[in-house]
């Protein structure tokens, strides 16, 4: 992972954990997620979008692509139609662990793919 990512992750992390706790105890975990989720994933839409994905581009672009993002994949299916791979590793899901708050890692980062996926693939599916 580039360090500027990483770096840049780390110290929204440091603002968005405490806010997502405050949030949580006002309007439940389950509100929280869902509205920060959505927050973060249409910032992670329009970032892509700033980068020149088109919708309907087919995955194994992207990952051509050096997003600087330090995740090892393992590619399990590759053809026009279907694009499938396992996450072998994550820098940020080892940041987040050792921060004791991987679910908030996962709102933050890993929940991220759905959306995108969804808004920039939709004939692909996810």
């Amino acid at each position: 992972m580039s360090n500027s990512i990483f770096n840049a992750v780390k110290i929204q992390s440091r603002l968005v954990i405490p806010i997502i706790r405050e949030l949580e105890k006002e309007i439940g975990k389950e509100r929280t997620h869902a509205l920060i989720g959505c927050a973060i994933a249409n910032a992670y839409v329009d970032y892509r979008k700033l980068k020149g994905f088109k919708a309907n581009s087919h995955p194994r672009l992207e990952q051509e692509f050096d997003n600087g993002f330090l995740v090892e994949r393992e590619v399990i299916d590759d053809t026009e139609e279907t694009y499938g791979y396992n996450i072998a590793h994550c820098e940020l899901a080892e940041y987040f662990r050792t921060k004791g708050e991987p679910e908030i890692g996962a709102l933050m980062t890993c929940s991220v793919d759905y959306a995108a996926e969804g808004v920039d693939t939709p004939r692909m599916g996810f």
